[in-house]
């Protein structure tokens, strides 16, 4: 199933959706590449599927949170994986962030390297606000800026080192502040 369709060159899409079994039900985000030379007839040229069960794209349904990198083919994507808060595998499931992807045409996509908003640990025991940010990432100057929940981050595009961050509820536990849980589905028991 896709649910966003970006063109990336005359005879080119990447399609953005969840993988699916034989039996209908989604087994994550998928990114695929199409050839639509014959648009009557579109081939699946690659894809990429990440392999973590019930993965998905804020891109999948908000245009804005699709960034894609012409000249160095990279592809960046929020990623949310949600979990079960106290789930025995909860820390090495979760993730709610960033994904940088390589789609270069030419060559099997491949996941360059991942950028992590907030650790299990604050999803589900931080104090965090009612206000937050939509998924969006910026680049400039060789480094992206990626914007989601609460946090800003920036790192160095080419080798994925850490920059700077912004914590937008820094000290909320410390003012009072309603506390919410993060924004990712945080399943609790």
């Amino acid at each position: 199933m896709k649910n966003y369709l970006h063109p990336i060159g005359d005879n080119l899409i990447l399609a953005l959706g969840q993988n699916t079994t034989e039996q209908g039900r989604n087994s994550g985000l998928q990114i695929s590449l199409f050839n639509v030379s014959n648009f009557s007839d579109p081939v699946r040229t690659n894809q990429y599927v990440e392999d973590a069960n019930r993965s998905t794209s804020d891109a999948q349904f908000d245009h804005k949170a699709f960034r894609y990198l012409p000249e160095s083919k990279l592809l960046i994507l929020p990623l949310s994986i949600p979990s079960f808060c106290g789930a025995s595998d909860y820390q090495s499931k979760f993730f709610d962030g960033f994904v940088v992807y390589d789609v270069d045409e030419t060559r099997d996509f491949t996941k360059k390297f991942n950028i992590s908003h907030v650790g299990p640990k604050n999803a589900c025991h931080g104090c965090w606000s009612r206000d937050e940010l939509p998924s969006r990432s910026m680049v400039y100057d060789g480094n992206v800026m990626t914007l989601k929940g609460h946090t800003v981050l920036s790192h160095v595009l080419s080798n994925e080192t850490f920059r700077w961050d912004m914590n937008l509820d820094k000290n909320s536990e410390n003012q009072n502040a309603f506390c919410l849980p993060w924004r990712t589905p945080v399943f609790s028991f």
